[in-house]
């Protein structure tokens, strides 16, 4: 069965969120065995503050066919796992039958997000405690950033400089010279 054998964790639940089908990637996430979620609902699996907005979504479904979120699940022994919730409101004629959703782990992205956000906070404190002005610039060579004694220095607001070719910047350097560079 192709279903049972995605990467992706598979569930089925019935127009009344109860649970009919989830295929062993899922279960293999969740730490649960198909018997014992197949009959409860949905809401089994999902972080009581997140039920609300899930349950908005899920009521959605009945006219709206595709959604994709991210969201949280709970696992078995209680952690919380991020995914990405791809939902298929399934249909029989113009007869809402349930919903097929896909589970994406994305942890492992969502702690590397967390642990870029931390580092460019930490970088971020140590340019603009700097007291040189600091610029940089993408490889169009238009500014993505200025710290803020750059912009004292030439009485320049952010919104002025971000965007802005770096060689506009330039005052009494020759103009040629620093596109070069």
């Amino acid at each position: 069965n192709i279903v049972s054998s995605l990467a992706e964790g598979i569930l089925i639940e019935d127009v009344k969120g109860v649970i009919t089908f989830i295929n062993p990637s899922l279960e293999k996430l969740l730490g649960y065995k198909a018997e014992e979620l197949i009959g409860r609902h949905w809401t089994k699996i999902v972080p009581v503050r997140e039920v609300r907005s899930i349950g908005q979504k899920v009521r959605a479904r009945r006219t709206k066919t595709l959604e994709v979120y991210p969201a949280r699940v709970l696992t078995r022994d209680g952690r919380e796992i991020a995914v990405l919730i791809g939902a298929q409101s399934l249909f029989e004629g113009n007869s809402f039958r349930g919903v097929l959703s896909a589970f994406t782990d994305i942890s492992e992205l969502k702690r590397a997000e967390e642990a870029f956000q931390k580092e460019a906070s930490k970088l971020s404190a140590m340019i603009s405690g700097m007291q040189e002005g600091v610029v940089f610039a993408d490889a169009q060579d238009r500014v993505v950033e200025a710290n803020a004694y750059f912009l004292r220095m030439f009485g320049l607001l952010r919104d002025d400089v971000i965007g802005r070719p770096l060689a506009d910047l330039a005052t009494g350097i020759d103009r040629a010279r620093l596109k070069s560079l």
